[in-house]
């Protein structure tokens, strides 16, 4: 193997081994793998932006940065992993309040994603370009963003892609309490979870996200063990951001407990653990959740004391965003506006085509009979075809088996009888319909053949139904046929008549 090849093989490896939340054992092993190929420089890339990830994932912003852009400046632009790294120094940014500078990492990766058709790195800037609106409190916009990510994910056959616009999706989704909208996204992450390996991070987003969901719908305990599950993967990855997620929601949790103190203890320990990498975002939701418990207490100058807290972070925090978000240009504003125009347009067309499958869901349920799926006579007179012959069937013995065994017996006559019923009319090049309560119709481009008696007397030959049958030629604009039966089936007569 050459000397490229192996050292692809051993990142990869230790790439996965991140991947399953084993960074940190795998640190020295990657810090080894550097030391080993200092003078390959698109091999010390891939490296430093392994390193990077870890460190943001871990709450080291600065030393993230740093890495990144080493990253970057060995990276070729024609690279796979360039565009990526361009999002993960997105995130980055936006971790350490350099929002202009994060969506300015964000634009130039969906443009490069969007040429090179990488629907994976498209529905990821998407992802990005939605925390710009969130930081900007846009919220409307950033679920359109997230939405737009969640289709593309499904159409770039990454599952690990679509898992993580799934988790973003349901932050904003929760946060707005959709809850309709929440079920079906939901299903679709714990289906995925059971299908691919996930780190317990992101399956620990996934509990907290159904925990919060649950407390929406006033279901506490369910809500509780999800969201302790959570907490207590946070606590053991050390993963600070999810730990305050968690609190948070426990803290509301312990309110509809009636648990006053506790809840204000638990969200007070929450501000100190913020503190420690959060930019006042978080901050200031945790005090105006401090400020409501407190009140409810009847402690009102704790209550004041933590509204006149959120209101400084909330001041300090909007002053922060505005002057980062000076840095963007008036062309890369409307440039924004525009994708966002877009991403609008492409929503709306996924609705009606959504609206369009569940209209023609419907109309195609009203043209075939539910207990047989067989085509009805409304499929038969908006799709007439092109018939010569007809067999009418009639169940002679529906009635008796209706009242004598009940209707499931009767139904299960139907099905058995529909399935017999199909395969005959392959042997007869025919077309098979359910043409009322107890008639069905083959209709064929042929006539009867000469041994038409034979082929039904062996084919019904154990059939429990009692039939008999009207063959003659098709007439479409019949509606009753008074015609004398032709055949009746073993089950139903002695003999069969000619």
């Amino acid at each position: 193997m050459s000397v490229s090849g192996t050292f692809q093989m051993q990142y990869n490896n230790l790439a996965q081994r991140f991947d399953r939340g084993e960074g940190e054992s795998a640190l020295s092993s990657l810090q080894q793998l550097l030391r080993n190929n200092r003078s390959q420089a698109l091999h010390v890339a891939q490296i430093k932006y392994l390193l990077a990830l870890w460190h943001w994932e871990h709450n080291y912003f600065k030393k993230a940065l740093r890495y990144i852009k080493q990253a970057l400046i060995r990276l070729p632009q024609n690279q796979p992993q360039y565009v990526l790294a361009l999002l993960l120094l997105g995130h980055i940014q936006n971790s350490l309040a350099n929002y202009s500078a994060a969506i300015k990492a964000f634009w130039s990766a969906l443009q490069i994603a969007i040429q090179d058709d990488n629907r994976k790195a498209i529905a990821q800037a998407y992802l990005g370009i939605g925390e710009y609106y969130l930081i900007n409190n846009e919220a409307h916009r950033a679920l359109n963003c997230q939405r737009n990510a969640y289709e593309i994910a499904k159409e770039s056959n990454d599952e690990r892609t679509l898992f993580k616009t799934i988790l973003y999706l349901l932050q904003n989704l929760n946060n707005q309490s959709l809850n309709d909208e929440i079920s079906p996204v939901l299903n679709d992450g714990w289906r995925l979870s059971k299908l691919i390996h996930i780190e317990q991070a992101w399956l620990s987003e996934l509990q907290h996200h159904t925990g919060v969901h649950y407390l929406a719908l006033g279901n506490i305990e369910l809500a509780e063990e999800y969201l302790r599950l959570s907490l207590a993967t946070n606590q053991q990855e050390n993963l600070l951001w999810g730990q305050t997620q968690n609190r948070l929601a426990l803290a509301k949790v312990l309110v509809q407990q009636g648990q006053l103190p506790q809840a204000a203890a638990m969200l007070e320990s929450t501000i100190l653990i913020a503190s420690s990498f959060d930019q006042g975002y978080l901050q200031q939701i945790i005090c105006q959740q401090l400020s409501d418990v407190r009140q409810q207490e009847g402690n009102y100058a704790a209550a004041l004391a933590a509204h006149e807290t959120y209101h400084q972070l909330a001041v300090d925090y909007q002053i922060k965003v505005k002057r980062s978000l000076k840095q963007l240009s008036n062309k890369q504003l409307i440039e924004l506006d525009r994708r966002q125009e877009l991403i609008n347009y492409q929503q709306n067309q996924i609705q009606l085509q959504r609206k369009n499958e569940i209209l023609q869901n419907q109309l195609n349920n009203a043209c075939f009979d539910a207990l047989t799926h067989c085509p009805n006579q409304r499929e038969l007179k908006l799709n007439p075809p092109n018939a010569q012959w007809m067999y009418l069937f009639s169940i002679d013995n529906l009635a008796s088996v209706n009242a004598s065994a009940g209707f499931v017996a009767g139904d299960e006559l139907l099905k058995d009888f529909s399935q017999q019923l199909r395969e005959l009319s392959l042997q007869l090049n025919a077309k098979c319909y359910r043409w009322s309560g107890f008639q069905f119709m083959l209709l064929s481009n042929h006539a009867a053949p000469e041994n038409l008696i034979d082929i039904l007397n062996t084919h019904f030959s154990v059939c429990t139904a009692q039939l008999s049958l009207i063959s003659l030629a098709y007439d479409a604009t019949a509606t009753h046929f008074n015609a004398q039966p032709c055949w009746h089936s073993p089950a139903g007569s002695d003999h069969a008549q000619s």
